[in-house]
């Protein structure tokens, strides 16, 4: 495309791509976006107060979240994100606002024993509450349904695996996220890891993505825990760097 109206175009088919690259990466298994199968435990709880931001070619977006999990029953995680976002196109006025929330139960059906993994699921749906004409939501209702796997040994831990997304809104389609996550405990104190991730185009026509990340957690005592984790897509351009830092406070 030439001339003004081909750059405006493409400033906003860039920076759609990225919002669509936030609002279905919904970080998981913090710091990570790749989610793992074991539950908070019963009668638990997690409290996370984050940020997640990305930018390309296009422009600027992120978004900041109040993340709650609860073991509510034997096995079984309730899970609840609320979102304030942001979009900030080259050349356009920035808005924010409310983003869309995120509901989910994430359930363990197989204890890790040895030579065998911890398995589960957990279902999310993600509900439209932001407002999409802003770039600051996804406009419609989605869901996902995965299966996820972990395994320790020693100081490793790793997890991963994948599910579809349901996506019902005008001009999109459903896609596959697949990814694997491997950490090391370096001490009590220090966990480091990276992961790698897969994903079918969320938007017809759209590209496939392949990225990575590397991720940090502190824990400073069994209740404050500091964790950042940044990346990148390995393939495609357009979203060309991501990140994510939140402190958790369990009890």
């Amino acid at each position: 495309m030439k001339g003004p109206v081909g750059s405006f175009s493409l400033r906003w088919w860039l920076l759609l791509a990225t919002v669509l690259f936030l609002q279905e990466k919904a970080w998981a298994g913090n710091p990570f976006l790749t989610d793992d199968p074991e539950p908070v435990d019963l009668g638990h709880g997690e409290v996370f107060v984050a940020g997640s931001y990305a930018q390309n070619p296009g422009g600027r977006n992120g978004t900041g979240q109040f993340e709650f999990n609860y073991g509510a029953f034997q096995e079984t995680q309730l899970h609840l994100i609320l979102t304030g976002a942001f979009n900030s196109p080259n050349g356009i006025p920035a808005a924010s606002g409310l983003g869309d929330m995120e509901l989910g139960v994430k359930y363990r059906f197989v204890k890790e024993g040895e030579g065998v993994p911890q398995i589960g699921t957990y279902p999310k749906l993600d509900l439209p509450t932001g407002d999409a004409a802003r770039g600051l939501g996804a406009g419609t209702t989605r869901l996902m349904l995965p299966v996820w796997f972990q395994k320790s040994w020693g100081p490793w831990t790793t997890y991963g695996g994948g599910g579809y997304w349901f996506n019902w809104g005008p001009g999109g389609q459903g896609w596959v996220y697949l990814g694997w996550e491997l950490q090391r405990d370096l001490s009590p104190q220090v966990t480091l890891g990276a992961e790698i991730f897969y994903q079918t185009p969320a938007v017809a026509g759209g590209m496939d993505s392949l990225s990575g990340d590397l991720g940090l957690i502190v824990n400073l005592n069994d209740t404050n825990h500091p964790m950042l984790s940044i990346g990148r897509d390995l393939v495609n351009p357009v979203n060309s760097l991501f990140g994510y830092a939140a402190y958790l406070w369990t009890y």
